[in-house]
């Protein structure tokens, strides 16, 4: 309610903030989209996807002051889809 909390550092909480676009002052909505499948037995299973960015509704790039510039945060998303293994 109105408080800090600062947890630890771990490597997905730094991903996490590194693939945002917010890091890099643009707004996005519709980055996720959900889908739902049925199991055999009629569970029903909800989960997020990650939409490719050309299928994002909006993004309005320099939408406030980010971090670092459009051009870094395409180079650093560059070199993480590089370094995954």
């Amino acid at each position: 309610a109105g408080q800090l909390r600062w947890g630890r550092r771990t490597h997905a909480r730094v991903l996490g903030v590194l693939k945002n676009p917010c890091y890099a002052g643009a707004y996005v909505h519709g980055r996720y989209t959900s889908r739902r499948t049925i199991e055999p037995d009629g569970t029903v299973r909800t989960g997020l996807l990650e939409r490719p960015r050309a299928e994002w509704p909006v993004l309005i790039k320099d939408h406030h002051e980010g971090y670092v510039t459009w051009a870094d945060y395409l180079a650093h998303e560059g070199r993480l889809a590089a370094n995954q293994t």
